[in-house]
């Protein structure tokens, strides 16, 4: 054993007959020397940033990396307490955490009645535990999953008087459903996370991406309008931004219909865009570690895609918060960070779970999917972007929406969608919303089949020998 610091005073001491053999600088002469079959870090006050750090500087030498849970006093040691751990995929995203201000989510959440529709889902599961956490007096839990409402309501009667929180089924493409809940509960707080969110999901089923998101939205907000609602957010994403899919395209709309709403006064109202949470149902991380646990390969679409990535505590935090910035149909942009390139996230959860990249679990290119981008943004290119009270959140100047010709735009759209007329809704979507960044996506699908079937060449070819195009029968499929 030696032990490691930067702290160039305590070089050559030795502690408890282990020398301190240097710093992270002379990691590389440290590991010829002792080579250790493991790193600890046993720092007890540790910011994401220095951990980061630390990690990046470690992990190219392929050895385990282990933490010891921080300590702060002798008599807290315990054998529990000595149990080292894997660092957890989320340390290593992003950048450090946001402080809460609490005045902005007492200002939309604390002794109201506070409704959630997807109240079930990744996201708004976590808005409703925040709220309840955050003091709201009473919660509306509305969703049309069956199964995730029967689990939230085990999680909750655990913890929580059923007085505290309602279940509603139900979903908001049924107007007359939504005014009876409204007036039934009467929320003076509304977050709108019902969505269909997966993009390959909506690229094979375009009109019901329309229907939800769009005039689900559209409902939501003219049924709190009429119910008095004090505040309503809708929950939005950085597909919606230049997008190149129908979800995407389907959330940009639920922007527009919260900014032209929110002309006539009344209720406050804003979305608020982000990139990807962490752990969400159907993201890249569970799907990766189920991966890596059945031996791999770990597929990445593209070699060279990045997204941002925040936590789904902290993203909802942001929410709430948001939700007391809300005021004439603004769009806020939460600060997610640096984009990570996903191929290194896939490396690090091999890495974080002891094995070596490519050595061990395999990695393989498969190519973007229909309607995936290489680089997903936050803002478009002409929309300016201003400081809020919260150094998290940053809110965007939108150009004016012609609001009648957008309300016949829809009108058409509602049309199309009904009739279940697929090609007409993708035109009809995409000449509501600019379809300019869709045609560079598909030029960056057919590059990225392009290099897929080109590294499908070298594995099976390597020397070019056979002098035919041999492809595995999946990269067959993906250029089809």
């Amino acid at each position: 054993m030696a032990f490691m610091d930067d702290d160039k005073s305590k070089h050559g001491k030795s502690i408890g007959g282990s020398i301190v053999a240097g710093g992270l600088d002379d990691c590389e002469t440290i590991i010829e020397r002792y080579e250790p079959d493991m790193f600890v870090v046993a720092i007890t006050d540790l910011t994401k940033s220095q951990l980061k750090t630390i990690y990046e500087r470690l992990s190219r030498y392929n050895i385990p990396i282990k933490m010891l849970p921080p300590i702060s006093d002798a008599q807290e040691i315990t054998h529990d307490s000595l149990t080292l751990h894997d660092i957890k995929i989320e340390s290593l995203l992003g950048r450090d955490e946001f402080k809460i201000k609490k005045e902005l989510i007492d200002m939309s959440v604390k002794d109201k009645v506070v409704m959630v529709t997807g109240g079930a889902g990744s996201i708004g599961s976590e808005l409703c535990r925040q709220a309840l956490i955050f003091g709201c007096r009473h919660l509306v839990i509305f969703d049309q999953n069956e199964n995730g409402m029967f689990n939230i309501d085990q999680e909750f009667c655990k913890k929580y008087d059923m007085s505290r929180y309602s279940l509603v089924m139900g979903t908001v493409r049924e107007a007359d459903k939504l005014a009876a809940v409204l007036d039934k509960y009467k929320p003076q707080t509304v977050f709108h996370a019902a969505a269909y969110k997966h993009v390959p999901m909506m690229e094979i089923a375009p009109t019901e991406a329309i229907k939800n998101n769009v005039f689900g939205t559209k409902n939501i907000i003219e049924q709190c309008k009429k119910a008095g609602v004090e505040r309503f957010v809708l929950i939005s994403t950085d597909k919606a931004v230049n997008p190149a899919n129908v979800m995407g395209a389907s959330k940009r709309l639920a922007e527009m219909l919260v900014q032209t709403r929110a002309e006539n006064g009344g209720m406050q109202m804003a979305a608020v865009r982000f990139g990807n949470v962490l752990g969400s149902s159907g993201s890249v991380i569970p799907t990766f570690l189920k991966q890596i646990s059945e031996g791999g390969p770990v597929t990445v679409t593209d070699r060279n895609i990045k997204r941002y990535f925040m936590t789904i505590p902290e993203a909802v935090r942001l929410v709430l918060q948001t939700g007391a910035l809300a005021s004439s149909g603004e769009v806020f942009v939460l600060d997610m960070g640096e984009p990570v390139y996903i191929y290194d996230l896939a490396c690090n959860l091999i890495r974080l779970n002891g094995y070596v990249p490519n050595k061990d679990i395999q990695i393989v290119i498969s190519g973007l999917r229909p309607g995936e981008k290489l680089f997903e943004e936050l803002r478009y290119d002409m929309e300016k972007v201003d400081k809020t009270s919260h150094e998290g959140i940053f809110v965007t100047k939108l150009e004016k929406i012609d609001k009648k010709k957008f309300d016949r735009d829809l009108g058409e759209l509602k049309n199309i969608a009904e009739n279940e007329d697929e090609t007409g809704i993708e035109k009809k979507v995409f000449d509501i919303v600019p379809r300019a960044a869709r045609e560079q996506a598909l030029k960056e699908r057919e590059s990225s089949l392009r290099a897929a079937v080109a590294e499908a060449k070298m594995i099976s070819d390597p020397a070019g020998k056979s002098g035919k195009d041999t492809v595995s029968p999946e990269k067959s499929q993906a250029v089809a």
